[in-house]
């Protein structure tokens, strides 16, 4: 009887359930258990099935750092030091980009469309086919305009 490996990070772009034979899954027996033995900590670590929690992570980081900017600015201005003001604010800049990257991606705006036939994922909604280029569909909505005339 073959199994069935789910790779939930790989998604519908890739599409998502990959059948693999015997001699395969037991490989990949043996690689996460050797992965167990070698390293607990950080197979455990990688086993998390939700990368969301990663990009939740990631956001506390990017929000801590954006609190750290906030202060390192401050005191630049308070002790009029323009350099360390100037500081302050790129490590502000860089810590609101960090975060609203990892905020993108947890909620899956930063994701590639599906693609045809895959299911669409709850929240978002479905993307019409192809419809060619812009002066396509113009000209496609002028013939159905005087089509129903």
């Amino acid at each position: 009887m073959s199994s069935v490996a789910v790779f939930p990070v790989l998604g519908p772009s890739l599409g998502g359930a990959v059948p693999l034979s015997e001699h395969e899954q037991r490989l990949l027996d043996q690689i996460e258990q050797a992965l167990y033995a070698e390293d607990p900590k950080w197979a455990n670590t990688v086993r998390i099935s939700d990368p969301r929690s990663h990009y939740k992570r990631r956001l506390v980081k990017a929000s801590i750092g954006f609190a750290l900017g906030v202060v390192i600015m401050m005191v630049g201005v308070v002790m009029s030091l323009i350099w360390l003001g100037v500081g302050g604010f790129v490590v502000m800049l860089a810590a609101c980009l960090w975060g609203l990257s990892s905020w993108k991606r947890m909620n899956g705006f930063g994701d590639a469309a599906p693609a045809s036939g895959t299911a669409v994922p709850p929240g978002k909604p479905a993307r019409r086919g192809n419809r060619g280029t812009f002066m396509e569909r113009m000209e496609e909505r002028w013939r159905r305009r005087h089509d129903e005339r």
